[in-house]
């Protein structure tokens, strides 16, 4: 349940809002006035806060000035029967998230608060991405020679695995372990009079769909050689072609995002000037774009939403998509630092987890593919876990964070 604040001195109205939030995912306190709504806020921290104008000892203009002070990021909703445009305009100034006119409609007020709920949400997980950035580089910084040997270590042992894995990738799901065990079937069906082996429909149609998926993986390794030893063609996308790329790629994954009931939230871009723009080959960054959303859909709890941050930032174009991971084939949740560099490397699987209803290639070749890409505009891309301050549950909940780096100038 998410925590709503409302400041409302009127009953009825009290009343009224309780009905109207009734099962829905929002869970109200309610006060009577901005004095005593004040000294709730102080002892418990609301993501929502829902106030009235016009009350005794402390009306909600003061009441709003007053949460301003304080610093908070609540997203603050003004219920209210004001509605002459003078009043409206200086309460807007309060930099208040919505403005709503009573009577309202339960529907109405269900979608300002989950605007303001998505809203907070999208600014409260910048704040923690940029925290997990800051302590990600002092580390580094301190520790570049463990790192270094990390790595190394790291290397070594994925040398060591190169073989179980592919021997794991390729024999699991549709593919080359299928085709080989379909072969091996198909050799012993009985012969005709001639030695003709005689192979039934059903066996036919396996036969051929197997080695498709062979075919595809191929294709994926011609294609990874391609963008290795080509060139990009590299044009100038300014901002507002970028978050309409990100949009069109949201829809164009849409029958894999409905498979486990997902949902993507694209977040509007931060920006540092009204000329910011990058340098990317359009088709390729859309292509590694939608691998990294099915990816997120893949491996994330059902149901739940993946987060997009676009971000210029001194001279780079950041991208983050955040989700929250299903736990894996060790229990744990997210992917675990010795494992954030592995990742990338052709044939290494985290999960052994097939999931072929996504209708992709499970030979660990997809995030190979989208870091060579990223590589080749100039690039990098990262992967690492952030703690989900946003879970009021006990199960210490993390995001995992595909973050892409790219560079990015100001016309």
């Amino acid at each position: 349940m998410y925590k709503v604040l409302i400041v409302e001195d009127d009953q009825v109205q009290r009343e009224l809002l309780k009905k109207q939030l009734t099962n829905s995912e929002f869970s109200p306190t309610f006060t009577q006035n901005g004095l005593e709504a004040l000294d709730v806020y102080r002892s418990e921290f609301f993501p929502i806060i829902i106030t009235d104008i016009f009350m005794p000892e402390m009306d909600g203009k003061e009441f709003i000035k007053k949460i301003k002070t304080l610093g908070k990021t609540s997203r603050l909703v003004v219920q209210t029967s004001m509605n002459d445009p003078e009043g409206i305009i200086g309460v807007m100034h309060q930099q208040v998230f919505d403005y709503l006119i009573k009577p309202v409609q339960t529907e109405t007020l269900i979608s300002s608060l989950r605007k303001a709920k998505e809203s907070f949400e999208i600014e409260f997980t910048r704040r923690m991405l940029e925290l997990e950035r800051e302590n990600k580089a002092l580390v580094l910084a301190q520790a570049r020679k463990i790192v270094d040997a990390t790595l190394l270590t790291s290397k070594s042992k994925f040398e060591k695995n190169l073989f179980k894995n592919l021997q794991e990738s390729f024999s699991q799901g549709s593919g080359f372990g299928n085709l080989l065990s379909l072969i091996s079937i198909a050799s012993s069906q009985p012969k005709d009079e001639n030695m003709n082996t005689i192979i039934n429909e059903e066996l036919m149609n396996l036969l051929l769909n197997n080695a498709q998926s062979c075919q595809q993986a191929l294709i994926v390794f011609s294609e990874i050689e391609k963008i290795i030893s080509s060139e990009m063609k590299l044009e100038s996308v300014n901002q507002s072609r970028l978050k309409a790329i990100l949009k069109d790629g949201i829809m164009a994954v849409q029958r894999e995002l409905k498979l486990r009931n997902h949902s993507a939230i694209l977040a509007e871009p931060v920006i540092e000037s009204n000329k910011n723009s990058a340098l990317i080959d359009i088709a390729y960054f859309e292509k590694a774009f939608s691998e990294l959303l099915i990816n997120a859909f893949k491996f994330s709890e059902a149901g739940s939403s993946i987060l997009i941050l676009p971000e210029f930032k001194k001279g780079k174009f950041i991208l983050a998509i955040l989700n929250i991971p299903e736990k894996n084939d060790s229990a744990s949740q997210g992917i675990p630092d010795e494992y954030s560099k592995l990742i990338f490397e052709p044939f290494f699987r985290l999960s052994k987890t097939v999931k072929e209803e996504y209708d992709t290639l499970e030979f660990g070749l997809g995030l190979t593919l989208v870091e060579k890409i990223i590589e080749k505009l100039n690039g990098r891309i990262s992967v690492f876990n952030v703690k989900n301050y946003l879970d009021q549950s006990e199960r210490n909940e993390v995001l995992v964070n595909f973050e892409i780096e790219l560079p990015a100038f100001i016309e």
